[in-house]
């Protein structure tokens, strides 16, 4: 069937047409279509079903069969008007079939407030080439309803309040021109519903409150013009919800408040246009949404106050050109921005969310993760391979981010040690140096970890070497100053170091393996302890007066003690000057 012409004519010819089903007409109706050119493009000739003959069969109740026809001008709401039936009154229509049909109307074909009594009706291939197309109220066949290949060239087209069968609805392969197409309050029941590879043309495309109830239900590979496609307050079942490969066009998308149900939801290498997407308040009680490879317009994307508690939100490869991403007080089980393009200010400071995945993601811009008026409840994040060219917002402390990195179960050594040091660098460049200095611990101990991991593993002679090498660096480097973060922990060092050295002066010399050059012969033992003292600190301090030197091993105590005193006060002035200077 055609379904690009720009004008048509139709001629009605004295002869009997038999269509595909065997049903005779009196007349033949041929139809011309023609391009923009008025060229030919295609002929076609049809039997001629005049609504006298089809009114006088719905009113006796007889089977309709108009396959292959050409229909002018029907409307339930003329038939009420000739037969004295209410205005909105159900009119039962018998096994009705519209296969390969054309239907033209001056003003609206209606089959408002119809009962199709079948199992299974078909328009399949039909033309509406004039005049509106109203199913308003209407109730339809039990089992499967077949709109597939239709061409609807006035796209104002009414599906509201519907009812749709328990097997299957198809809209595959169909094409809507401008025009609004409205599906509101619409029952679906438990059927599959697929609108495949639909074109629904310029103009609103509207779902508000339908219900898809269990079955699956398929809008891949369909494309939306310049218009809003709005799906608010409409609830799925436990079927597979695809929306792959859609162009949504530049309307809004809107799935604010819809109940997705416990299914599979896909979205994966979806375009969405410059209108914004909106899916604030929707639920997913159990399952997975993915956006895998979709791209983003410039509109902004709204996930505010979502419920996917036990629901993965995945938008791995995804390209986001928007300008706000918003993801607040929302709940996810897993959220994944894995490869992605971050370009502009996202807010993910959701309200719980088990699993945040942002390895291998280019961030651009900022992404904000920093609790404001309420907590940010995230038990892991995935920093891994992350390029961090914009920054990101978040708190050492609220966001508990030492945790959240630490109890990672899958990520090795190698991949903590990176994802503290893209924090640290991270908190460098926001000025929170607090934060910093604590991101740059934790990626030193880990890189610690790292290289004692590799030591050991090599041989039993590097494992031999790589404890005490590995403890010795942690005694020094951490432990004494916090890898120079900490100018009071290094103060802190220093005393007790001087304190031990002292103390092992003082046991040299009540052991007899050990004596100064000063007589102490009559020394009692409190001035034993102020001499040791004494000589610990001109010796620690590099002072070194000359009353006083060292014999026996005390000698290689005191060499050791000034060694330790330098690198100590050394250590110190870094670790100082570090803090003044920031």
């Amino acid at each position: 069937m055609i379904s690009e012409f720009s004008t048509y004519k139709t001629k009605i010819k004295y002869k009997e047409f038999t269509n595909s089903s065997g049903v005779k007409f009196e007349n033949t109706v041929a139809i011309t279509f023609y391009d923009g050119y008025k060229k030919e493009i295609y002929y076609q000739e049809f039997g001629f079903a005049s609504t006298e003959e089809i009114y006088n069969k719905i009113k006796n109740s007889e089977n309709i069969n108009i396959d292959d026809c050409y229909i002018e001008n029907f409307s339930l709401e003329e038939f009420r008007t000739n037969n004295q039936i209410a205005e909105n009154e159900v009119v039962k229509l018998a096994n009705f079939s519209a296969i390969n049909s054309v239907f033209e109307s001056q003003f609206i074909t209606n089959f408002s407030n119809a009962e199709f009594i079948s199992e299974n009706i078909s328009f399949k291939n039909a033309l509406f080439i004039k005049g509106k197309l109203e199913f308003k109220n209407a109730l339809l066949a039990s089992q499967k309803n077949d709109f597939s290949y239709c061409f609807f060239n006035d796209g104002n087209v009414s599906f509201d309040n519907a009812t749709f069968g328990e097997t299957e609805t198809i809209f595959n392969n169909s094409l809507f021109k401008t025009g609004n197409k409205k599906f509101q309050f619409c029952n679906f029941n438990k059927g599959k519903v697929r609108f495949e590879n639909v074109n629904f043309g310029d103009g609103d495309v509207s779902f508000v409150s339908s219900n898809f109830s269990e079955g699956n239900v398929s809008f891949k590979i369909s494309t939306f013009g310049n218009g809003k496609v709005d799906f608010h307050y409409s609830k799925f079942g436990t079927g597979i919800i695809d929306f792959e490969r859609i162009n949504f066009g530049d309307g809004l998308v809107d799935f604010r408040m819809v109940e997705f149900g416990e299914g599979r939801c896909n979205f994966n290498k979806t375009i969405f246009g410059s209108g914004d997407v909106d899916f604030e308040g929707s639920e997913l009680r159990n399952g997975k949404i993915s956006f895998k490879k979709t791209v983003f317009g410039s509109g902004k994307i709204n996930f505010v106050n979502v419920v996917y508690e036990k629901t993965d939100l995945i938008f791995d490869g995804t390209i986001f050109n928007s300008d706000l991403s918003i993801f607040s007080g929302s709940v996810f089980q897993n959220l994944s921005f894995k490869s992605c393009h971050l370009d502009n200010y996202f807010d993910l400071r959701v309200k719980k969310c088990s699993n945040l995945i942002l390895s291998d993601a280019i961030v651009r811009d900022i992404i904000d993760l920093k609790p404001y008026k309420q907590s940010v409840n995230i038990q892991n994040i995935t920093f891994s391979g992350l390029r961090l060219l914009g920054s990101i917002y978040i708190d050492w402390e609220k966001n508990d981010v030492n945790q959240i990195i630490k109890n990672q179960q899958n990520a090795t050594l190698e991949e903590k040690a990176e994802q503290f040091l893209i924090l640290k660098e991270n908190f460098s460049k926001i000025g929170q140096y607090d934060s910093e200095d604590k991101a740059y611990i934790e990626f030193k101990r880990f890189e610690e970890k790292v290289i004692f991991h590799n030591l050991a593993t090599k041989s039993i002679i590097n494992k031999i070497w790589g404890f005490p090498a590995y403890y010795f660096r942690m005694l020094v480097f951490d432990h004494a100053g916090l890898y120079a973060t900490n100018p009071v922990r290094v103060l802190f060092s220093m005393v007790i170091s001087y304190i031990v050295f002292s103390l092992i002066f003082v046991i040299m010399q009540l052991l007899n393996l050990g004596k100064f050059t000063v007589d102490d012969s009559n020394f009692s033992f409190i001035k034993k302890i102020g001499e040791s003292l004494y000589f610990s600190a001109i010796t620690y301090l590099t002072i070194g007066y000359g009353d006083i030197s060292p014999i026996g091993i005390n000698r290689f105590f005191a060499a050791l003690e000034g060694f330790v005193g330098v690198f100590l006060m050394a250590y110190f002035t870094v670790a100082f000057v570090r803090k003044i200077l920031r």
